[in-house]
């Protein structure tokens, strides 16, 4: 049975980069928003439903079927609310629960496919689903995110391998595909250049901002830069501690 291991988080930075580079779908420099559905469906060859009748705390799956597309779907609510979004934080929302789903195809598929030639479930079912709840939407708060991967790691080490359907492995692949979606709507030098140019311009042009409020200011920018929810900003920004330079002058 497969082993979910454990991935450096620099690295899946890397990883995801290296799949856009191949995608050849780098946003250029005057906007920054990936397209997250063209590179899932040219890149990743994998279909998309984007109404999918899912259950209220499901906010998207993938299906794994060897032989045939990867499946994608997300709830149609969410798509809903996207469609009808009053705020850009909603669009970023459905952005970002699609880029989770790209990163479990690109970390985790493998994993799946590998599971089903060992059980023989390509008969009986035809698939192998992975399931992303609402319920995991906390982990996008740093605090309460930072304390799951210590909880993790206590337990079970982040250096050993876990069985592909064991309990925490489901947790290890949440933890990298949270990762992974990140990574792929913002790209780690693209974000921490623009939050370098973003923090110099406050800094020169409005000095009697506080820290705090430069750094507010700055998670809302890239958030509209990169079209994310300011939540997923500022975690990006404090995964790469970008926001630990807002009181200097340059990042570099």
């Amino acid at each position: 049975m497969p082993d979910v291991t454990f991935i450096p988080f620099s690295k899946i930075d890397l990883l995801m980069e290296d799949e856009i580079e191949k995608s050849g779908f780098w946003p250029s420099s005057q906007n920054e928003i990936f397209d997250i559905e063209r590179f899932l469906e040219k890149h990743l060859k994998s279909g998309l439903d984007k109404d999918a009748n899912l259950p209220d705390d499901v906010m998207g799956e993938v299906a794994f079927r060897r032989g045939k597309k990867t499946c994608v779907s997300i709830n149609a609510g969410l798509t809903r609310e996207m469609e009808n979004a009053q705020a850009a934080w909603q669009i970023g929302r459905w952005r970002m629960t699609v880029a989770h789903e790209c990163a479990h195809v690109i970390l985790h598929g493998p994993l799946y496919l590998a599971q089903g030639a060992q059980d023989g479930f390509w008969e009986e079912p035809p698939s192998q689903i992975h399931r992303c709840y609402k319920k995991q939407d906390k982990r996008f708060v740093a605090d309460d995110f930072a304390a799951e991967m210590r909880d993790f790691e206590a337990r079970y080490g982040w250096n050993s391998g876990c069985l592909i359907n064991e309990p925490q492995a489901r947790q290890r692949m949440e933890f990298q595909a949270n990762r992974g979606g990140a990574a792929l709507l913002m790209p780690a030098n693209r974000t921490l250049c623009a939050a370098s140019e973003l923090f110099n311009d406050l800094r020169q042009n409005a000095p009697q901002l506080s820290q705090e409020a430069r750094i507010e200011r700055v998670v809302e920018q890239l958030a509209k830069k990169f079209l994310v929810s300011r939540e997923a900003a500022r975690i990006r920004c404090d995964d790469l501690e970008a926001t630990k330079h807002a009181d200097q002058l340059s990042l570099f």
